[in-house]
Parts: C-alpha cells; structure tokens; sequence
C-alpha cells in the first residue's frame, strides 16, 4: 500500500469552530490516516512519497460532490 505525506499546509478541517492551522496529512492507500501537526523527525517505512504544500489549503475529508453529481446526470440523461 502507497503512502504519502503532506506538510507544510494550511489545513482546515470539518469540525465545528475549527481554524486553521498549519500542519501536515498522510494519505494510506485511500484513506487518510493522519491529520495534525508537522510531526519531526518522522520515520515512516512505507512512505512512497511526499510533497509539501506550502502556501495551499488542504480540506482532509472535504469531496467534491459536484463532479459525482455531474458525472451521474450525465449518465441518467444521456
């Protein structure tokens, strides 16, 4: 299973009264397995890949509904 690291982001999470904060994702395969602080130092055996993402927003959790819906009408219309 592939994973990746995100750091040096801006994230804003869903929960109620969240700000944001910088921080870093890691991504598992097709779940995302941790949302927090930029941990130091990490060591992670399975890591494939890591990207920062300084200066971007990053929404863990966040799906971008309109494409779904785009592509099911598509399909029920024709």
């Amino acid at each position: 299973m592939s994973s990746i690291r995100l750091y040096h982001a801006k994230i804003l999470t869903m929960e109620e009264d969240a700000e944001v904060f910088d921080g870093e994702v890691h991504i598992d395969g097709n779940r995302i397995s941790y949302v927090g602080k930029t941990i130091q130092n990490l060591i992670k055996e399975n890591l494939h890949g890591k990207l920062t993402a300084k200066e971007i927003f990053l929404m863990p959790g966040f799906k971008n509904a309109h494409t779904f819906c785009h592509d099911i009408s598509s399909i029920l219309c024709g």
